[in-house]
């Protein structure tokens, strides 16, 4: 129990860690996988599923009610990007069998790339997708599950 609660603190509060030490994406994939399952509901990782026009969708974690989508923004050039954000934005709009789940990792305060990071924004906003950061998202899920 104890390496679960280290993981959490290093996700919640990442920015108090050397980069070297902080978690990667599949770190923060396995922790939210670990919260999910540890509430008794199933959870799949990198599932995927046919779209709308018969092509394959490859989810970060999937479960009965939410499908989850990870971005990890750091350190990124965001004008490479924004179409990701674009397709993720149409897939939520093609699926209404699951709740698409967005969650990024960005450091806005100490990023370059902010104009692209408000552009990508208002892209999931405009979705049918729920857009979180890191810390709200897994509230959100703590509370959904």
């Amino acid at each position: 129990m104890d390496e679960i609660v280290k993981k959490l603190h290093k996700t919640y509060f990442r920015f108090e860690y050397d980069k070297a030490e902080r978690p990667s994406k599949e770190d923060d994939k396995a922790i939210i996988a670990k919260m999910i399952s540890a509430e008794g509901k199933a959870v799949k990782k990198d599932e995927w599923i046919y779209g709308s026009c018969n092509e394959r969708i490859t989810y970060d974690l999937v479960t009965d009610d939410y499908r989850i989508k990870l971005f990890d923004f750091d350190g990124k050039n965001l004008n490479k990007l924004v179409n990701s954000a674009k397709t993720w934005a149409w897939n939520s709009m093609q699926d209404e069998e699951r709740k698409l789940i967005i969650i990024y990792r960005y450091a806005e305060e100490c990023s370059k790339y902010n104009e692209e990071f408000k552009i990508i924004m208002d892209i999931f906003n405009k979705s049918n997708a729920q857009v979180y950061d890191i810390e709200d998202g897994m509230r959100i899920l703590q509370d959904a599950i």
